[in-house]
């Protein structure tokens, strides 16, 4: 059973590992092969921390990791292994620097664009407060797949996007028209995005989200259970809120919205 780890004062760490997962969204980004929902540019969730799916190189495959138990960057390639320190104290420029050089010297070319990932600003790192967030991120997990077994539908896999630094998995309903902000007309699946961000300009702590889109204010009159809540363009629980329990209320809140938003969303 889950017991949602308490995060605390973690910025230095939560910012170090936002900025160096992005370092590695941006290698993927560059060398990995595209598909069309943009998951060659995603990070997946292990018992050790987080690491991207093997992508090919002209040396053969190639998989990098955040191990947030030994505190270690590590490139797996086939001419051998790069490891670097996470609380070594290097910008997420110099980390890609770091991984560039080193895999150079591999035979692999892991040379990401700049402008995805580039940040000069001094890290910080905390290792119990990594292996903190590490367990948060497994106790959300297991929550997320008991839910995510129980849903029909269609269902993406589930992801850690380096950019906003969440974990997610979507839900998948009919097609929708929608208008662009270039003015034209679209069409998209709708879905029902369930998640776990650290943080973000509108909400300062780590939080739960269920995301429907399209989102129809209607919802908002229904109550949400436990200490959840709507938003404006969707509905939150504070993981603060979740601190030491069970995974029963969020179970019950992610089924709630499930419930609530999906018949709108179906095909």
């Amino acid at each position: 059973m889950a017991s949602f780890p308490a995060l605390g004062d973690w910025g230095p760490t939560r910012d170090t590992l936002h900025a160096y997962s992005r370092v590695l969204g941006a290698i993927l980004r560059a060398h990995a092969e595209p598909v069309p929902d943009w998951s060659h540019v995603s990070l997946v969730l292990d018992e050790d921390g987080l690491e991207s799916r093997p992508f090919s190189t002209r040396r053969g495959d190639v998989v990098m990791r955040l191990d947030l138990r030994r505190h270690r960057f590590e490139l797996d390639a086939p001419g051998g292994v790069v490891s670097m320190s996470l609380d070594g104290g290097l910008s997420a420029t110099e980390l890609a620097q770091e991984i560039e050089r080193r895999g150079a010297a591999l035979g692999v070319n892991l040379k990401p664009d700049p402008a995805h990932y580039e940040n000069d600003r001094p890290t910080g790192y905390h290792t119990a407060k990594a292996e903190s967030y590490l367990q948060a991120l497994q106790d959300v997990a297991r929550t997320f797949d008991a839910v995510r077994n129980d849903l029909d539908g269609d269902l993406s896999e589930m992801r850690l996007w380096p950019h906003h630094f969440n974990l997610a998995f979507d839900w998948r309903g009919k097609d929708v028209t929608f208008e662009a902000k270039d003015g034209t007309e679209k069409s998209a699946r709708a879905t029902l995005e369930f998640g776990f961000s650290t943080g973000d300009e509108n909400h300062a702590g780590a939080y739960v989200y269920a995301k429907p889109w399209p989102f129809d204010q209607a919802l908002t009159e229904h109550e949400l259970p436990g200490k959840a809540s709507w938003y404006t363009e969707g509905s939150i629980y504070s993981y603060a809120d979740l601190v030491g329990s069970n995974d029963q209320p969020l179970r019950d809140y992610l089924d709630t919205v499930f419930q609530l938003a999906t018949p709108a969303l179906a095909t």
